[in-house]
């Protein structure tokens, strides 16, 4: 290099003239930390800023807690980045305090669209409420398996409402309860690009599934919500198909394993005949019998019948797929004239 050259410009020469790109950005902050001087601390922090320009993508997995470098090394990626980056990390066991920490100083991450953390948010939901209101392009959020209860979806609940470009949001397995749904119910309805949620396994109640129906009816775009292993029972089936009458770009529906019985189902139907787009209804290990399962398939045949050159509808009972034939209701009895009664639900 010309050693007329300033330290900036050496630090852009070194991008264009080696291969640095190609290693992990953990390799790099060891090779070239910006705390220390290799050949000039203004090289070094232009090397830091050109390279994380390119970054698209970090994913880590730890069995314990990040650093403040590190955690610092990706708040950099996110600040100086050119492109919509992905940011997964899973920590097993642990807190990603410090992450969340700078990634709360940094105040504006307009790079940063897809999120995913697994830890232990119910202390650290508040710390990540401040995060989502930086984020001014998150698409996706996967907040799956974190355990974060009641308490911590009321903490994250108003920061959510912010979230106005999210469209994916994930938050199975946080055992939310009827009050932690209640608290997200209250702002669902401000995510107007929603086009998937996910709230399996979560403990739900009729309770909590009537205020996650009363926003869900808010989100026009919405395509897929999946509340399988939850309790919502036949009250709670009763409230979401209310709603869903009105859901006409749902296509996918899951209430696997939630208690629902022949009432349940009546409702149910009711709610398939109003939905145009559906295309696929689980409730598959609920308490469907003759009569519930009759009321599905005489809907679903209509629905068949009525959609020509529509798409193919299928039935899948207990995970074997049997063509277009409709298989309702538990036993022998409650089938539809097209097929056998073997499982306890249906998906179309």
């Amino acid at each position: 290099m010309d050693p007329a050259q300033s330290d900036t410009e050496m630090g852009y020469e070194c991008i264009k003239n080696s291969r640095l790109l190609g290693l992990p950005w953990a390799l790099i902050g060891v090779l070239w930390p910006a705390e220390r001087v290799i050949v000039g601390l203004r090289t070094c922090r232009s090397l830091r800023k050109e390279l994380a320009s390119h970054a698209q993508s970090i994913y880590l997995v730890r069995s314990c807690k990040e650093t403040v470098a590190e955690s610092q090394l990706v708040v950099d990626l996110l600040r100086f980045s050119r492109n919509r980056v992905s940011l997964k990390w899973e920590y097993l066991n642990s807190s990603c305090e410090n992450l969340l920490k700078a990634m709360t100083s940094s105040n504006f991450m307009p790079a940063l669209c897809y999120l995913r953390l697994q830890a232990r948010l119910r202390t650290d939901a508040a710390l990540l409420a401040g995060v989502l209101r930086s984020c001014v392009s998150l698409v996706h959020l996967d907040l799956g398996a974190n355990e974060m209860g009641p308490d911590g979806m009321r903490k994250l609940a108003p920061a959510l409402a912010e979230c106005r470009q999210l469209e994916h949001l994930n938050l199975s397995r946080n055992y939310l309860l009827d009050d932690g749904a209640g608290e997200l119910g209250e702002v669902l309805g401000e995510c107007k690009a929603l086009v998937y949620l996910n709230l399996w396994w979560n403990e739900i109640g009729p309770a909590g599934a009537g205020k996650i129906a009363r926003a869900v009816a808010q989100c026009q775009g919405l395509m897929h919500l999946n509340l399988s292993l939850n309790q919502i029972g036949d009250s709670g089936a009763q409230t979401l198909a209310h709603a869903l009458s009105t859901c006409h770009s749902l296509t996918h529906l899951n209430l696997y394993g939630n208690g629902i019985g022949d009432l349940g189902a009546a409702h149910l139907a009711d709610a398939v005949a109003a939905c145009s787009a559906l295309v696929h209804l689980d409730v598959t290990m609920n308490d469907i019998g003759a009569e519930g399962a009759q009321r599905l398939a005489v809907v679903v045949r209509g629905r068949e019948e009525g959609q020509e050159g529509a798409k193919e509808c299928r039935a899948l009972v207990h995970h074997t797929l049997l063509g277009r034939r409709w298989c309702l209701g538990n036993g022998d009895a409650g089938c539809a004239d097209r097929g056998e009664a073997r499982g306890s639900g249906v998906v179309m």
